[in-house]
């Protein structure tokens, strides 16, 4: 570590809240249909949450290679079905579907203007 302090806005900030609450207890994880079927590709939600946790923080850097891994495989990111039985069994009333939503739309973007 070189001992840097890395800022960030309040609105930078305030995109993290409700996601870094989650307490990995796996009930959307283990709601979701996707992952009893294929649970060596599809990640689940808990994990897709944390993932986009670290993706959407500013201060982090490496939002694109982590969507990359997140996409070389697409069942890993694209297999949730945006059913939202991950969000309503969250005992902390997170919403993992929303996140893995922006997660993908983030995606999109990144490979749009990666692209052209």
């Amino acid at each position: 570590m070189d001992g840097r302090e890395y800022r960030q806005s309040p609105a930078d900030r305030k995109k993290l809240d409700r996601l870094y609450e989650c307490i990995l207890c796996a009930c959307c994880t283990t709601s979701r249909p996707s992952y009893w079927w294929k649970p060596e590709e599809f990640l689940g939600p808990a994990a897709l949450l944390h993932a986009y946790r670290w993706i959407v923080d500013s201060r982090d850097e490496f939002t694109e290679p982590r969507l990359q891994a997140l996409t070389e495989d697409r069942t890993r990111l694209y297999r949730c079905r945006t059913i939202k039985n991950c969000t309503a069994t969250c005992p902390k009333s997170l919403n993992p579907a929303d996140a893995i939503n922006k997660m993908k739309n983030k995606h999109l973007f990144v490979s749009a203007s990666r692209n052209g």
